[in-house]
């Protein structure tokens, strides 16, 4: 005689996406607006304090979503160069590609 166990398979759900308190969860990122003053490299320090770097935007619906959040305060992103001949890096040293 054979015997045969069939179960359903339920794949676990996967866990909720949890930004810390005080920042703001979109499209998987958390992004923090902090009031704090200062020049593109003091932000990007604090940011690594933080364990984070300045954000960079993968898109016009990102661009949109910073923008929307940002309110009339203005804000470092992680896009830099050194001088007028370079051309734009984000953060993780990538080249700038127009949104």
């Amino acid at each position: 005689a054979l015997s045969m166990t069939a179960q359903a398979f339920h794949p676990r759900p996967p866990p909720c996406f949890r930004c810390p308190f005080d920042w703001i969860g979109y499209r998987g990122k958390c992004y923090y607006f902090s009031e704090v003053e200062g020049n593109w490299t003091s932000g990007q320090d604090n940011c690594s304090v933080l364990g984070a770097s300045l954000a960079m935007l993968n898109g016009v619906e990102e661009l949109r979503f910073v923008v929307r959040y940002k309110g009339t305060s203005e804000h470092w992103i992680g896009l830099s160069r050194g001088d007028e001949e370079q051309p734009w890096k984000w953060v993780n040293n990538s080249h700038f590609s127009h949104l």
